[in-house]
């Protein structure tokens, strides 16, 4: 993936070499008849850069390593001294010490300065540190009589869950990712140079997966999706820095009461033309939340309009006796599809363990609609719940066993929606935080040991290994022996 970020990197940045057109960047080696004359004739493809990435893991005190140290060969090379030296000028003003600075990103993320000061720049799902210049040599061909310079740059960049994202057609399991502990990828508009402050509300926040992939029905098409947006004018989420709560940086959901009617600040996905949308898991889902409820209920996912009824409902309440339940629909609103409502926990009496810690985790995963993605069920699959005061750090098997989704047999003509956390539904005071979200689709149809009734994503995957893996570093209160 480094190399797909430097050819981004250097092919946006370089486009003419003394006012000459250019677009030569090849990984290794100049490709054979790189062009041709009016004549048809082959040219040589000079002058070009040729890129070539070694990689290898930084030495970490963490048990899990966090970053990557990438060693970056450039070679430059022309039939012209002054033109290599004019390339090498430009390549290395443009990677030495790399900061992308463009209001929306160099590939369609902004970059930022995380809640700890780390820089941060998202280039084809790469997440580059920094990259710093380390040496040059040149040296003429007389066979050939071109001219050389090669260049070595060093390029730090962090090992993250976001390389679950491929940018493939088939087997890029990771679809979104939200991240609320930095407001430097929330902004008041898409042209906006500014961050959102401390309390203010949340207009875009960006989904750090710069190539996603969406599936979506009936076409099967894969399409690209940038950014999520708070879509209600009037009730967007607010970011919150954490420091008097205590915890990492995070937004903050509440229904709003206006002239006596509740209304859930939401955050929707949109389209590449800013329309608000949900997108389909036709062929199952993986969804996972790092929260915190507050009052009443939070609305994991919910409802875009008052009028919705097929978006996937998970919600965690509280009753006025403290009865704690998690709850999911994946038909859509429960009032409309009553039967379909499961509950996944049910904790009687248990608010300091299941409603006051300050960290909650929800996995949910799940097979598709049987309309769509074959089998006799829809949403069938497990979940794993834990929190910063509570994780008894279920095996495999227990998870698979006793955390079993059943799903339903109702035959729906809609597909599985997801794409709103809140929910406009009007039910009264419910605020929650959310810290982090991961949402991951599979491309295309498949079975899991051969039945179309079992979730894609298993605990045994290495998808969720790495999931957990990530959350426990980034969450340490989440990872406790109970």
């Amino acid at each position: 993936m480094i190399g797909q970020a430097i050819h981004k990197i250097l092919s946006l940045n370089i486009t003419d070499v003394d006012g000459i057109s250019f677009d030569r960047v090849y990984p290794i080696i100049i490709p054979q008849n790189t062009n041709t004359d009016a004549y048809g004739q082959n040219e040589f493809g000079y002058p070009s850069i040729i890129y070539q990435p070694i990689t290898s893991f930084v030495t970490s005190k963490d048990q899990e390593p966090n970053s990557l140290n990438v060693k970056v060969q450039i070679t430059i090379v022309s039939e012209s001294y002054k033109t290599t030296e004019l390339l090498s000028r430009k390549v290395r003003d443009i990677l030495d010490h790399y900061v992308d600075n463009s209001t929306l990103g160099l590939a369609g993320v902004p970059g930022y300065k995380d809640e700890n000061g780390y820089r941060h720049n998202i280039i084809e799902n790469t997440d580059i540190n920094h990259i710093f210049f380390l040496d040059e040599d040149e040296e003429f061909n007389e066979d050939l009589f071109t001219y050389s310079r090669y260049m070595t740059f060093d390029c730090f960049c962090y090992y993250t869950i976001n390389r679950m994202s491929y940018d493939s057609t088939t087997t890029s399991p990771l679809t979104m990712s939200l991240d609320c502990s930095t407001n430097g990828l929330m902004k008041y508009s898409l042209t906006s140079e500014g961050n959102t402050a401390n309390g203010d509300q949340i207009t875009y926040l960006y989904n750090k997966l710069a190539s996603s992939k969406i599936p979506t029905w009936p076409s099967g098409s894969l399409s690209s999706k940038p950014y999520f947006q708070a879509i209600l004018l009037s009730n967007k989420p607010r970011y919150y820095d954490g420091t008097s709560a205590e915890t990492k940086p995070y937004a903050e959901f509440k229904q709003i009461n206006s002239s006596g009617a509740y209304a859930q600040e939401i955050l929707q996905y949109i389209n590449s033309s800013g329309s608000g949308i949900q997108f389909g898991w036709p062929w199952g889902i993986m969804v996972v939340y790092v929260y915190k409820p507050i009052t009443s209920k939070a609305h994991l996912s919910g409802q875009y309009s008052i009028a919705g009824t097929i978006n996937m409902e998970i919600t965690h309440e509280i009753s006025a006796s403290e009865n704690v339940l998690i709850n999911i629909n994946t038909s859509g609103k429960s009032t409309t599809y009553p039967s379909d409502k499961e509950t996944l926990v049910s904790k009687p009496d248990s608010k300091s363990t299941y409603w006051d810690a300050d960290y909650h985790f929800l996995c949910v995963s799940l097979c598709g609609g049987k309309s769509f993605a074959g089998g006799d069920k829809n949403g069938v699959g497990w979940f794993e719940y834990f929190n910063s005061n509570l994780n008894k750090k279920l095996t495999t098997g227990q998870i698979l066993n006793q955390n079993a989704i059943s799903g339903n047999t109702t035959t729906i003509a809609h597909q599985n929606k997801w794409g709103t956390i809140g929910s406009v539904v009007q039910e009264g005071e419910c605020t929650f935080r959310l810290y982090e979200c991961l949402v991951f689709t599979p491309q295309e149809k498949t079975t899991h040991l051969n039945d179309y009734d079992t979730a894609p994503f298993q605990p045994t995957d290495i998808v969720y290994a790495e999931v957990k893996k990530y959350i426990y570093a980034k969450y340490p209160r989440l990872n406790r022996n109970d």
